[in-house]
């Protein structure tokens, strides 16, 4: 098996993790740049667990693609680098807009 499977596999499984907890257990000191007091911590962590949830997932299943499919690696990674990036601004975005106080 590839490494880079391996890598990608554990890194979404590592994201996801990381969604999981501060989604259930609103742990949003986690998150990078996090100002209490300026954010409702419970819409904020709804909002970016969930988004690094899917991110998680999404490189968990790419990196499954680049397992069954390794001919066709580049449109995979193109695919996952398009999906992670736009989770991410989509996150960013819903966190300034419906989670500030």
């Amino acid at each position: 098996m590839d490494s880079n499977v391996l890598i990608l596999g554990s890194v979404g499984i590592l994201i996801s993790i990381i969604g999981v907890v501060i989604f259930r257990f609103k742990t949003v000191h986690l998150l990078a740049g996090y100002k209490p007091g300026k954010y409702d911590d419970d819409k904020l962590s709804k909002i970016s667990g969930s988004h690094l949830l899917f991110v998680g997932l999404w490189l968990i299943l790419g990196s499954v693609f680049i397992f069954a499919l390794p001919e066709r690696i580049e449109m995979v990674g193109i695919l996952i680098s398009f999906g992670v990036i736009l989770a991410i601004a989509k996150m960013i975005y819903h966190c300034n807009k419906y989670a500030k106080k």
